[in-house]
């Protein structure tokens, strides 16, 4: 009985490799065709979520691009102020030096050193691929410089900024200015004529006592000062908006690259 089990498992195996040996190719088909199935859903599935990712990269790049724009824009516009503002220090300065009588077009200047504006950096985009998470983008020298620009460099700009307007605020507006100057204003029922081409003209700098302004050597140090900061504020404004605009263009290149 052992024998016959023996037996007939011995000629099932050698018909099954009998069986392999005509059909192996058929069989290796088969095989291969399940393998290669299996990879391409494989590597579909792969492409698919690859070119998801890119259509995400690009959108992300593309409002990070806006924001760069924008930022360089209001960056402009704000060096154009100060320049204006380091113009009517050096004239209010002329005026103290030099012992210049007083007149009506004075006013403006010293209106236009007490005003000031802080740059905006709009970054949506950068926020955006922040959330996403950084391995988005494909480029690592970008998402490095993009890191260095958003997080670092612009912070810093606006920090600056924001010092250079508490100190003209808190040392300059709530003391000279106090002592010097009445601020009026047609919105509180002043009446004043507006000042053309001034910073808000609604309001007015009248100075109180122009005899005891001039002789007030703190005032003028004071306006030294601010026009030593200014000149280094816009220094520094150049400088953050030439590096924007390097930023600026490797988006731009990898933009077209990704397109």
């Amino acid at each position: 009985m052992l024998y016959l089990i023996v037996g007939d498992h011995h000629f099932n195996m050698k018909k099954i490799l009998k069986t392999i040996r005509l059909k192996w190719a058929e069989y290796l088909l088969e095989i291969l065709v399940i393998i290669v199935g299996i990879l391409g859903a494989f590597a579909l599935n792969t492409w698919s979520e690859n070119r998801k990712d890119r259509i995400i990269e690009l959108k992300i790049l593309s409002e990070i691009n806006e924001n760069l724009n924008l930022g360089i824009e209001n960056l402009d516009n704000t060096i154009r102020a100060d320049s204006s503002n380091l113009e009517s220090m050096k004239i209010i300065i002329y005026y103290l030096v030099n012992d210049v009588a007083q007149n009506d077009s004075m006013n403006k200047y010293f209106y236009n050193i007490h005003s000031h504006v802080i740059p905006e950096f709009p970054s949506s985009g950068y926020e955006a691929l922040k959330s996403k998470g950084f391995e988005l983008l494909s480029n690592s020298i970008l998402r490095k410089h993009l890191v260095e620009t958003f997080d670092a460099l612009l912070i810093s700009m606006r920090s600056a900024a924001e010092y250079d307007g508490r100190m003209r605020h808190e040392e300059f507006h709530n003391s000279e200015y106090i002592e010097h100057f009445s601020i009026l204003s047609k919105d509180l029922g002043d009446s004043i004529e507006e000042i053309p081409n001034s910073v808000g003209t609604n309001s007015k700098i009248v100075m109180n006592d122009y005899e005891s302004l001039i002789i007030d050597q703190r005032f003028e140090n004071f306006v030294r000062s601010l026009y030593d900061n200014g000149k280094w504020m816009i220094t520094l404004k150049r400088d953050t908006k030439e590096r924007m605009q390097q930023l600026q263009k490797e988006v731009i290149a990898e933009l077209e690259f990704l397109k």
